[in-house]
């Protein structure tokens, strides 16, 4: 994994034992063995507080190309994610993602031009399944970005702590 975290012993967690990103480009960028049209990821997300700007954990790339990404809205701090293909945000769960807890979030993700999908559980709980119809674009995903991901690093952000980050073709569904 490379990217620009921030790696003071400042910026880890002690309790849970992870790592923080604490503002927008702050992130490892994990380079996937294969190019993918179907992702399972798996991580502990602990949140001290939802910015005025999202907090972006998740972003999935072709290349340079971003497909999908998943977010903590700034207005709600419902799990969310925005899909480039159809320029459209979508709402993963109605429930803010509780602050100061540790939650495990598994995404599914399915890259097609006509059938793909996206399943989200947290905490086990399947919270999100989209329509199998949904388009979330052509390509497959090759390398995948996390932490606190934006264009640029805007104040606002809260902190997101992330710890046991895992991805792979195959997984839970």
């Amino acid at each position: 994994a490379v990217g620009s975290p921030t790696l003071s012993t400042s910026h880890y967690h002690t309790s849970p034992n992870s790592i923080d990103f604490p503002a927008g480009n702050s992130y490892y960028k994990a380079t996937l063995a294969a190019s993918t049209t179907t992702l399972y990821s798996r991580q502990y997300v602990y949140v001290t507080s939802v910015g005025s700007t999202s907090n972006a954990f998740l972003r999935l790339y072709q290349g340079n190309a971003e497909l999908m990404s998943f977010f903590l809205s700034q207005s709600s701090g419902n799990p969310s994610y925005y899909n480039q293909a159809t320029a459209a945000t979508t709402t993963i769960s109605s429930t803010p993602l509780s602050t100061g807890t540790i939650h495990l979030v598994e995404i599914y993700t399915k890259i097609s031009a006509t059938a793909g999908q996206v399943i989200c559980k947290i905490d086990g709980t399947t919270v999100y399944t989209s329509a199998s119809n949904l388009n979330t674009g052509t390509g497959s995903v090759d390398t995948v970005w996390f932490g606190q991901i934006g264009n640029t690093a805007p104040v606002g952000w809260g902190d997101t702590f992330m710890d046991d980050v895992d991805f792979s073709a195959v997984g839970w569904i």
